[in-house]
């Protein structure tokens, strides 16, 4: 595990006008490994990567790029080095695929510039690593979900940052294109360094996928470290109220949760 961090915070406090939804937050992203971002709903995952990403500000506290304070970086310098897809974003009606991956080389120019032949070789080849090259001409409106969300990781491709972060980016998708997203981010990495930290709903993908976890609960982290590290029956029942069994993947060994009950008492579930 490299923890040479490219992504630090410290006392990271961040709040929704009066109500702090995470506090005096310390996290340290290991530089070229698949980082996942887990826990219940509202417990404050989307809104860390969010402030890592400026999408949100933050109350108090101190994200540090490559080692810089973020708040000391101008907006394009950061863009030309971390790229950020929140879920389920929106995009322009009307737009071709390529067109809607060209935005990903704005950070990149100056001006009104026009695309240059380089910009174009980028954004072509940002479509094929992410296998939606033969949509290149298709209109947005008439892509699945999953292609769709393929055409994102595109854009940020074209970006031409080493650093991704991505709010749940199978949310919405079946299982096929589920593991299609996932195994292209997962090439990404091992082939290109890529540091991704990725905010993951199903525990059993954020094992298989991520080489680091981190559990979160209430804005605080409860337990980091690899996935055999965190998937541990005491860490769920702390983090997501859940009794679960905990056993080897029978193909690749990573730990497979399968969670049998529920320890909150106010949904009319049993208790074991």
């Amino acid at each position: 595990m490299n923890f040479d961090p490219r992504i630090r915070t410290e006392s990271l406090t961040i709040a929704y006008e009066r109500n702090i939804i995470v506090s005096e937050l310390d996290l340290t992203i290991p530089s070229g490994e698949i980082t996942a971002l887990v826990g219940a709903n509202g417990s404050g995952k989307s809104t860390i990567l969010k402030a890592i990403g400026r999408i949100l500000k933050v109350k108090s506290g101190h994200i540090f790029l490559d080692g810089t304070n973020l708040k000391e970086m101008a907006t394009k310098a950061i863009s030309k080095r971390l790229t950020i897809l929140p879920q389920n974003p929106q995009s322009p009606r009307g737009l071709r695929v390529d067109e809607l991956v060209a935005y990903g080389r704005a950070p990149h120019q100056t001006g009104f510039n026009h695309l240059s032949r380089e910009d174009k070789e980028i954004i072509y080849n940002a479509l094929d690593q992410a296998g939606v090259l033969a949509y290149a001409y298709r209109e947005l409106e008439s892509l699945s979900g999953g292609q769709m969300q393929r055409v994102w990781i595109a854009l940020a491709l074209a970006q031409q940052t080493d650093i991704l972060l991505l709010d749940e980016p199978t949310t919405f998708l079946d299982m096929s294109y589920q593991m299609d997203v996932l195994h292209l981010l997962e090439k990404l990495n091992r082939t290109q360094q890529c540091t991704i930290v990725m905010v993951v709903h199903d525990l059993n993908h954020a094992s298989r996928f991520s080489d680091y976890m981190v559990a979160i609960k209430d804005g605080s982290i409860v337990k980091q470290g690899t996935p055999s590290e965190v998937m541990l029956p005491n860490v769920l029942k702390d983090v997501f109220d859940i009794e679960a069994d905990i056993i080897p993947d029978p193909r690749l060994g990573y730990p497979l949760c399968i969670p049998y009950a529920t320890t909150r008492t106010d949904t009319g579930a049993s208790r074991i």
